[in-house]
Formats: structure tokens, sequence, C-alpha cells
């Protein structure tokens, strides 16, 4: 009786081993996506020949989402630094997302798939959050109803290409500054501040979809059209972090 009460007590201990080492292994797999910037080219420093973005997709066969600083006036004059309003750590490029003013066109977007499969297993054991993030600046406009907005959203989807959540936070152009003077900069530079989203990634969860876009507010009409304008974004950030077991 006591080998049998033995044997028992044996297995259950391998099992619990075994299931423990299971679950170290998933935990594992998801360490590899934890604390590190999962969002590729972040900040439109990798574009082709034809000026096209690497790694992004866009809604447009347009070629002007992307631009280096101190190229277009009235935007960033050569040699900007922080004071002149560009982000920390600025490379060279930005994000330049243009909402037109023909109906057609009203909204452009810029868009990235991240594969996050190798969670699907930790979300079963482990809630996992996140943060989107992104500097956002562009042309300033007092009346908020009449201008255009900036828009970072994320999109969670299952293997089966369902939605799952949809997370998005907009920025209109009343809400945009311009560099301040006293800082010793030309005012006319548009000053970037940070925009960012939140959560928890959802059970099931396979991939996440982050864009950014621009968007007319004008209520377009043929008599009263809205005026083309941009919105620009730089340093992209997406970061996930382990929450509680479940």
């Amino acid at each position: 009786m006591k080998n049998i009460i033995l044997l028992i007590a044996m297995l259950c201990f391998f099992a619990d081993y075994s299931e423990a080492q299971a679950q170290k292994k998933v935990l594992n797999e998801a360490d590899k996506l934890i604390g590190v910037n999962l969002i590729k080219n972040p900040g439109a420093e990798k574009i082709t020949e034809l000026n096209k973005l690497i790694n992004w997709e866009t809604n447009t066969n347009d070629n002007n989402y992307v631009s280096n600083y101190g190229h277009i006036a009235g935007e960033w004059d050569n040699g900007c630094n922080i004071k002149c309003g560009l982000p920390e750590n600025a490379g060279g490029n930005y994000f330049r997302n243009p909402a037109d003013v023909a109906p057609e066109n009203i909204k452009k977007t810029i868009t990235q798939t991240i594969d996050i499969s190798r969670l699907k297993d930790t979300l079963k054991i482990r809630e996992i959050d996140f943060i989107y993030s992104a500097q956002i600046a562009g042309f300033h406009c007092d009346e908020a109803l009449k201008c255009a907005f900036g828009d970072l959203k994320i999109e969670y989807f299952d293997s089966a290409k369902q939605s799952l959540k949809v997370y998005d936070a907009k920025k209109y152009m009343n809400e945009f500054h311009r560099v301040d003077e006293s800082e010793g900069a030309d005012s006319r530079m548009h000053k970037f501040e940070k925009i960012s989203l939140s959560g928890t990634i959802p059970d099931n969860a396979t991939s996440a979809v982050v864009t950014i876009s621009a968007e007319q507010n004008c209520g377009y009409t043929q008599e009263s059209p809205c005026s083309a304008t941009f919105v620009f974004f730089d340093n992209l950030s997406l970061i996930l972090s382990k929450s509680k077991k479940k």
C-alpha cells in the first residue's frame, strides 16, 4: 500500500512539474516580445528609392507619406532639433500624413501588421498589457469642428482575422502647437507632442494592426471645401508588459 501511495505521489509530482515546465516554456516565448519596440521602421527612416515606406502599407499609391526634416518649407528648417519642435532622438525623416480636400480622399492611412501569435498560449494564463505611442504634430487650427485631426489606432485580430478589440486616440488641429519663440526657435515650426494608447491584449489575439492617419473634419461641400493639410508623426512605439496571472 505504501508503495502505491508513493507511486501516486511521484506521478502527481511529475505531472505538476511537467505542467510548470510547459507554462515556463510558454512564458519564455512571450518574453521575446516583452519590453521591446515591436514596430518596424518606427521613425520612417527606411524608404525605397521611390520614397515608399518600408514595413508599412498605405491605402493609396501616393509617395508623399514621408519626408526628411528641413526638406519642405514651413514645416521644419534644416538643422532643427528639440528647440524647434522635433521629438527627442529624432532621425532624419518623419511620417507626413495628408488630409486631402477631395471627398474621395478624405482619409489616408499608414498601417503595419505585427505578429503576436507567440503570445497565444501565454494569454490563457497571464494578462499582457500594451502601450502604443507616437509623437504627433500639425498645423494649428482654431476651430475644432472645422479642422482635420490625427488618429492613432491599434486593432487586435484572432487567427481567423476576426477583430477582437480596437483602441484609438484622436488629436485635433486646435490641440496642435507651434514652437514658443521664447525657446529661441522660429515660431513657424510645429511642436511634436506625445499621443498614446494603453490597455490589455484580448484573449486569442494573434496579430495587431497599428495605424496612423489624418482625416478632414470640416464637412466637405463643393461650396465650402476643406483646406488641404498634413498631420506629422514620428517615433512610433508598441511596448508589451506582463500583468497579473489569470
